[in-house]
Protein backbone atom coordinates (compact mmCIF):
# COMPACT_ATOMS: atom_id res chain seq x y z
CA UNK A 1 0.00 0.00 0.00
CA UNK A 2 1.41 3.36 -1.05
CA UNK A 3 0.03 6.69 0.21
CA UNK A 4 0.05 9.06 -2.76
CA UNK A 5 -2.16 11.92 -3.92
CA UNK A 6 -4.13 10.73 -6.95
CA UNK A 7 -7.23 12.68 -5.91
CA UNK A 8 -6.80 15.15 -8.76
CA UNK A 9 -6.24 12.42 -11.36
CA UNK A 10 -9.66 10.83 -11.78
CA UNK A 11 -8.50 8.22 -14.31
CA UNK A 12 -6.10 6.79 -11.72
CA UNK A 13 -8.62 6.48 -8.89
CA UNK A 14 -9.96 3.05 -9.89
CA UNK A 15 -6.46 1.80 -10.72
CA UNK A 16 -5.09 3.06 -7.41
CA UNK A 17 -7.81 1.30 -5.42
CA UNK A 18 -7.00 -2.00 -7.13
CA UNK A 19 -3.29 -1.53 -6.29
CA UNK A 20 -3.96 -0.77 -2.62
CA UNK A 21 -3.03 2.92 -2.74
CA UNK A 22 -4.04 4.84 0.38
CA UNK A 23 -5.57 8.16 -0.72
CA UNK A 24 -4.17 11.36 0.73
CA UNK A 25 -4.89 15.02 0.13
CA UNK A 26 -1.78 17.17 -0.07
CA UNK A 27 -1.65 19.67 2.77
CA UNK A 28 -4.40 17.99 4.79
CA UNK A 29 -4.39 15.16 7.29
CA UNK A 30 -6.24 12.21 5.81
CA UNK A 31 -7.14 10.47 9.06
CA UNK A 32 -8.38 7.20 7.51
CA UNK A 33 -5.20 6.75 5.44
CA UNK A 34 -3.02 7.62 8.44
CA UNK A 35 -4.83 5.01 10.57
CA UNK A 36 -4.60 2.43 7.75
CA UNK A 37 -0.87 3.09 7.45
CA UNK A 38 -0.43 2.66 11.22
CA UNK A 39 -2.31 -0.65 11.12
CA UNK A 40 -0.22 -1.93 8.19
CA UNK A 41 3.03 -0.99 9.92
CA UNK A 42 1.92 -2.61 13.17
CA UNK A 43 1.30 -5.78 11.12
CA UNK A 44 4.94 -5.45 9.97
CA UNK A 45 3.90 -4.73 6.39
CA UNK A 46 5.73 -2.25 4.20
CA UNK A 47 4.27 0.96 2.85
CA UNK A 48 5.75 3.50 0.47
CA UNK A 49 5.61 7.19 1.34
CA UNK A 50 6.85 10.20 -0.56
CA UNK A 51 7.93 12.40 2.37
CA UNK A 52 8.08 15.59 0.29
CA UNK A 53 4.31 15.34 -0.06
CA UNK A 54 4.36 15.97 -3.82
CA UNK A 55 6.45 15.49 -6.93
CA UNK A 56 9.34 17.91 -7.08
CA UNK A 57 8.92 20.12 -10.15
CA UNK A 58 11.52 22.68 -9.01
CA UNK A 59 15.25 23.06 -9.57
CA UNK A 60 15.88 21.98 -5.96
CA UNK A 61 17.16 18.44 -5.47
CA UNK A 62 14.81 17.91 -2.52
CA UNK A 63 11.83 19.77 -1.12
CA UNK A 64 11.41 20.10 2.65
CA UNK A 65 10.09 16.83 4.09
CA UNK A 66 6.74 16.70 5.81
CA UNK A 67 6.66 14.98 9.21
CA UNK A 68 4.17 12.21 8.39
CA UNK A 69 6.83 9.64 7.53
CA UNK A 70 8.72 10.08 10.78
CA UNK A 71 5.52 10.32 12.83
CA UNK A 72 4.33 6.97 11.44
CA UNK A 73 7.71 5.35 12.05
CA UNK A 74 7.89 6.61 15.63
CA UNK A 75 4.31 5.62 16.41
CA UNK A 76 4.83 2.06 15.15
CA UNK A 77 8.58 1.51 15.80
CA UNK A 78 9.02 0.92 12.07
CA UNK A 79 12.32 1.59 10.37
CA UNK A 80 12.45 3.99 7.41
CA UNK A 81 14.22 2.91 4.24
CA UNK A 82 15.16 6.13 2.45
CA UNK A 83 15.00 6.21 -1.32
CA UNK A 84 15.70 8.67 -4.10
CA UNK A 85 13.99 8.82 -7.48
CA UNK A 86 15.95 10.39 -10.32
CA UNK A 87 15.33 10.76 -14.02
CA UNK A 88 12.47 11.94 -16.20
CA UNK A 89 8.85 11.12 -15.45
CA UNK A 90 7.72 9.48 -18.69
CA UNK A 91 5.74 6.36 -19.53
CA UNK A 92 7.62 3.07 -19.58
CA UNK A 93 10.94 4.16 -18.19
CA UNK A 94 13.28 6.97 -17.41
CA UNK A 95 13.23 6.77 -13.61
CA UNK A 96 15.81 5.19 -11.32
CA UNK A 97 15.14 4.40 -7.67
CA UNK A 98 18.07 4.10 -5.27
CA UNK A 99 17.46 2.68 -1.78
CA UNK A 100 19.51 3.43 1.32
CA UNK A 101 20.03 1.61 4.60
CA UNK A 102 17.16 1.43 7.14
CA UNK A 103 16.95 4.26 9.66
CA UNK A 104 15.67 3.73 13.21
CA UNK A 105 14.03 6.96 14.40
CA UNK A 106 12.37 5.64 17.55
CA UNK A 107 14.78 7.51 19.88
CA UNK A 108 14.71 10.78 17.91
CA UNK A 109 12.22 13.61 17.99
CA UNK A 110 10.45 14.25 14.68
CA UNK A 111 12.63 17.26 13.80
CA UNK A 112 15.85 15.28 14.30
CA UNK A 113 14.36 12.29 12.45
CA UNK A 114 13.39 14.50 9.49
CA UNK A 115 16.89 16.00 9.45
CA UNK A 116 18.49 12.54 9.37
CA UNK A 117 16.06 11.36 6.68
CA UNK A 118 16.74 14.48 4.60
CA UNK A 119 20.50 13.91 4.84
CA UNK A 120 20.18 10.25 3.81
CA UNK A 121 17.96 11.09 0.83
CA UNK A 122 20.32 13.90 -0.24
CA UNK A 123 23.25 11.46 -0.06
CA UNK A 124 21.36 9.09 -2.38
CA UNK A 125 20.47 11.89 -4.80
CA UNK A 126 24.03 13.20 -4.90
CA UNK A 127 25.34 9.66 -5.44
CA UNK A 128 22.98 9.21 -8.42
CA UNK A 129 24.08 12.52 -9.90
CA UNK A 130 27.74 11.55 -9.40
CA UNK A 131 27.14 8.14 -11.02
CA UNK A 132 25.76 9.82 -14.16
CA UNK A 133 28.94 11.88 -14.71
Amino acid sequence: NIPIDFSSFSRFIAFSKVCGVLPVHVGKLHKESFENAINLLKEEKSIGIFPEGTRNKTDQLLLPLRKGTTLLAKKTNAKIIPFAITGKYRPFGGLTIEFGEPIDVTNMDTTEANTVLTEKIMDLLLKRIGDKK
